[in-house]
């Protein structure tokens, strides 16, 4: 009988989260139609995010991979330019505003997430791995074509971010390093990748240390007003050497599933 009811309950649960997904979908649509719409696809990215993030903490199971499977299918249906449109990663607040789950619940949501998302993911690892081939080869125009394809492709990723202040360090020196940064801050001034930025800049120059930098950045981390989600976060970017416990991967997990794009997740 107590089976009987987790499953009936399961299933409202199912249809409460589609009907707010379909909702999301229909104004997508409606703001497509709309004068001038504003940044239509970061919209619909960042309302679908949030969305799933807290689906998350709802359906489980079967239930939770028939519910992928259709938020999948629903978005390539009707939506397919704002599904698969290029945006730029930055927090969604949505994120920061829920509780992670035990680490192996949030791992498997994800897995389910990112398998949606094979052929985006496998393309994008490819660009990885080609760009490291060409830094190391000092091939700097192979190197700014896979980057110029990456942010055609997916945005402006975290992971575009810290590869294009490297490139640019090792390419032009500390002086085009910092024009760069600065470019990337001031476009992004009062979001995550612009925060990021300025410590992967830090962290590029040939007069950083891996003991100082990663020391003082700790400091300021542990400084910060911030939720401790977004400090695990932080330190997963930027510290190296930091060793995490299960619970501090539930809250990376939990905050790169608030970025947007499959890539930021994985990057």
């Amino acid at each position: 009988m107590a089976t009987k009811r987790k499953t009936t309950k399961q299933k409202d649960t199912l249809l409460v989260e589609k009907n707010r997904i379909r909702g999301i979908i229909d104004k997508a649509k409606a703001r497509g139609y709309a004068p001038e719409p504003t940044n239509p696809s970061s919209t619909f990215q960042l309302e679908l995010a949030a969305a799933l993030v807290r689906s998350r903490e709802r359906l489980r199971g079967k239930t939770a991979s028939d519910f992928m499977e259709w938020v999948d299918r629903q978005t390539r249906a009707q939506v397919p330019n704002l599904q698969s449109a290029p945006v730029d990663s930055d927090l969604n607040a949505a994120a920061l505003d829920r509780r992670p789950k035990p680490f192996l619940d949030e791992l498997r949501w994800v897995s389910k997430l990112l398998s949606k998302h094979a052929a985006l993911l496998s393309d994008f690892r490819i660009s990885a791995v080609e760009l490291e081939k060409a830094a190391l080869q000092r091939d700097w125009t192979t190197a700014n074509g896979i980057l110029h394809h990456s942010q055609h492709m997916y945005g402006k990723s975290i992971w575009w971010v810290e590869a294009t202040i490297a490139i640019s360090q090792s390419e032009g020196g500390l002086d085009r390093q910092k024009a760069v940064t600065a470019g990337i801050r001031k476009q992004r001034r009062n979001g995550l990748a612009g925060y990021l930025a300025a410590f992967f800049s830090i962290r590029n120059e040939p007069a950083t240390t891996v003991n100082t930098f990663s020391n003082d950045t700790a400091d300021r981390i542990n400084r910060l007003k911030v939720s401790t989600a977004l400090r695990s976060y932080l330190r997963f970017k930027l510290i190296w050497h930091h060793t995490f416990s299960p619970k501090e991967l539930s809250n990376i997990l939990l905050v790169a599933q608030g970025l947007l794009r499959a890539v930021s997740i994985t990057s």
